[in-house]
């Protein structure tokens, strides 16, 4: 029969087992990021893609390298590992640390300020790292935080500063910068001159806060092959930086720990494969940059060189000196093609494209559309394809024009397009580039559209050539006027 004294014994054994554990977990939590994460954050669903981050993390902050770039896709918890538990965890290992955190707004930015400062203002981290504190806390009970937004420092000088992208690290020297997706959405992704911006933040302001020993992290999900990650690769042409890539879907990742056959989803559990081939589907280009990391080359695009643009000042100019308005209409082939419409002006043989429409929405809807937008804009002439439903959409729409709209001074002209369209694009591609303008930020006015011009494949077979065929249709009406047509300068 057990004594007292045995069980007593037992209790008190296995209490010290604990004890044990705890302490040993304690302690590979303060020297491993994954386990880190795991302690300080319950019940954090984790599979190999997130062991792999942290793996990646730990081997290059060990490394003599200077920029890591992770990307992988939205939504797939990396943010949580890079831009709250890491700096957490780097200040746990070195309160003297100085980080600087970047994102693409001021309150993103501060929102993982915010969650840092409440990592360490916990128990359990103060259980892990007992030496980092943040200044001016006291006993560091939460409610006692004096904290901002913007920077906290620790009692051992190191801070953590988070700005939006284009904000100010004036003064700051930072050991460690971590950047997480500065482009907010494709408007800003796919503008040259928002990216421009960027890399002139980057090296004017970012850079000069570094020194020799400072590394940095960019965490990204890929919109342009140009974008700043894209640019870093090419300047450093792989000297010094490391690139680590995680497609939502496998096909060319080359990771040793990545344990997936060829077609299989990243995280499952998560993103099934069946919805992340629903994007694929909708939007190949969203696909390939966002998901797989791989956006799309400009080699064997059709508009290589990109499209020119014209200020605000330059349209208020050609409508003030009177210049007239012109159109070109191709209509939809099939309920799943585009109705595409450039309203332009046509100065000195160049086209100022001022108004478009570009839509899958049928008849009842583009008619009405079209007709306001011709009368919006005081055109005078327009051209419409007669091709696969142009003629009655023709009739219709100049009736609506003229009656609803009491709008006279439009000709309009119905023709049929016998030409192959595949080499029509291809004849007038390059007087495009050269001769038609595009409003400054006309992605964020007319994203559906930029994407179909921008990522228009010479090879192979496009979703879609409604909007390259009616811009076509826009460069031959100026480079083909006959001496008796009704199309006038």
């Amino acid at each position: 029969m057990t004594s007292v004294d045995d069980l007593r014994s037992v209790v008190l054994q296995k209490y010290k087992q604990k004890i044990i554990q705890l302490e040993l977990l304690k302690r590979e939590a303060s020297e491993k990021l994954l386990t880190f994460i795991k302690v300080t954050k319950k019940n954090y669903d984790c599979i190999w893609y997130h062991k792999s981050i942290c793996k990646n993390l730990e081997d290059f902050m060990a490394s003599d390298d200077k920029i890591l770039i992770v990307t992988a896709p939205p939504q797939y918890g990396k943010s949580e590992i890079l831009s709250r538990r890491f700096p957490a965890y780097s200040l746990g290992q070195d309160p003297t640390l100085r980080i600087g955190s970047v994102s693409y707004s001021k309150e993103v930015a501060s929102g993982f300020n915010d969650d840092v400062q409440e990592i360490l203002s916990s128990e359990t981290y103060q259980d892990i790292f007992p030496d980092t504190k943040i200044a001016g806390t006291g006993g560091l009970k939460k409610n006692d935080l004096k904290r901002n937004s913007y920077i906290f420092q620790t009692d051992k000088s190191g801070y953590f500063i988070s700005v939006g992208v284009g904000g100010p690290l004036t003064s700051k020297t930072i050991d460690l910068l971590i950047i997480d997706d500065l482009y907010k959405n494709p408007e800003q992704g796919w503008n040259a001159s928002f990216k421009q911006k960027i890399s002139h933040w980057f090296w004017s302001v970012a850079w000069t806060r570094l020194h020799n020993k400072s590394k940095i992290v960019l965490l990204f999900t890929r919109w342009a092959e140009d974008d700043l990650a894209g640019e870093l690769l090419a300047f450093f042409k792989g000297e010094r930086i490391r690139y680590i890539n995680y497609e939502a879907i496998k096909n060319e990742s080359t990771l040793e720990e990545d344990p997936r056959q060829k077609g299989e989803p990243l995280w499952p559990a998560r993103h099934s494969l069946q919805d992340i081939l629903l994007i694929q589907e909708k939007n190949s280009v969203i696909f390939d940059s966002l998901y797989q990391g791989n956006p799309k080359p400009k080699k064997g695009l059709m508009y290589q060189r990109g499209f020119k643009n014209y200020s605000t000042e330059t349209l208020k100019r050609l409508i003030t000196e009177g210049y007239p308005v012109k159109s070109y209409t191709d209509t939809a082939d099939t309920g799943a093609d585009y109705l595409s419409t450039f309203l332009f002006i046509e100065y000195k043989s160049e086209a100022y494209i001022v108004d478009v429409i570009y839509t899958q929405d049928d008849m009842s809807i583009t008619i009405p559309l079209w007709a306001k937008k011709h009368c919006d804009n005081a055109a005078n002439a327009a051209k419409i394809e007669y091709n696969n439903g142009g003629h009655p959409f023709k009739l219709y729409a100049e009736d609506k024009l003229i009656n609803e709209h009491e709008y006279t001074g439009c000709s309009i002209d119905g023709f049929h397009q016998g030409e192959n369209k595949v080499a029509r694009i291809l004849s007038q591609a390059a007087w495009i580039q050269e001769h038609v303008y595009f409003p400054e930020y006309w992605q964020g006015l007319w994203p559906e559209l930029y994407i179909a011009l921008t990522r228009y494949s010479k090879q192979g077979k496009n979703a879609h050539d409604d909007a390259p065929d009616a811009l076509t249709g826009v460069a031959e009406m100026i480079n083909s006027k006959e001496e008796n047509d009704f199309w006038f300068v």
